[in-house]
């Protein structure tokens, strides 16, 4: 089967393992548009954006596909998003120098926004020589960064472990201490969450709209 080329060449990463307290029920698991789950309406947009989709959880909650990535056992028993980042380094470190990362409860991120933020990888195979390198380029908007919409690079990995020995788990800081460069979009919708079961209620109408 071939590959198509316009395809982005580094791999995106669904971060599921949430805890999804504000919502009261695991929001990966929530029926989204025709999919029986929103962590499979995620995996499945996103393979005709990425050549390599892969999902991130602490345990397989639901069998979608085989590029799993699970957070590492020494701290599956902390809830935070820099045990999955860690995890997700440590992964691809051998062999890879960039990866999206994308929130499951985000699901109006476009496509050309992606490619957008891609446009900025100038060097997928982190020159650290390189004046156009960046260790993360992270989406933001009107109200900030969005640390779980961006691309990371495996080279901090050194920088992610020491945050979560040191029980620091802001994504903020790991970005605002990093070489980073900041893709700023005024559309509001692309960021919206399915933090509630509000957010839930109108994502579905949203959705059914822009499939209308």
């Amino acid at each position: 089967m071939s590959v198509d080329i316009n395809l982005i060449n580094i791999p995106v990463v669904i971060i599921a393992g949430g805890k999804s307290s504000r919502m009261g029920r695991d929001k990966a698991l929530l029926p989204f548009g025709n999919y029986e789950t929103l962590v499979q309406f995620q995996y499945e947009r996103l393979k005709k954006i990425f050549k390599d989709v892969y999902i991130s959880w602490k345990n397989e909650k639901i069998a979608i596909t085989n590029n799993n990535i699970f957070d590492l056992d020494e701290y599956k028993n902390i809830s935070a998003p820099t045990i999955a980042l860690l995890s997700i380094i440590r992964f691809f470190k051998e062999h890879k120098c960039y990866f999206f990362v994308l929130s499951v409860d985000t699901p109006f991120f476009p496509d050309h926004a992606f490619k957008h933020m891609f446009e900025s990888v100038k060097n997928i195979n982190c020159d650290l020589a390189d004046h156009n390198y960046n260790e993360i380029i992270v989406s933001s908007n009107i109200n900030g960064v969005e640390p779980l919409i961006a691309i990371y690079s495996t080279t901090l990995f050194d920088k992610v472990l020491k945050m979560v020995l040191d029980n620091n788990h802001s994504l903020n800081n790991l970005i605002e201490n990093s070489i980073n460069k900041k893709i700023y979009f005024e559309t509001s919708y692309y960021f919206n969450n399915l933090n509630y079961q509000d957010d839930y209620n109108k994502g579905l109408l949203w959705l059914a709209k822009i499939q209308n």
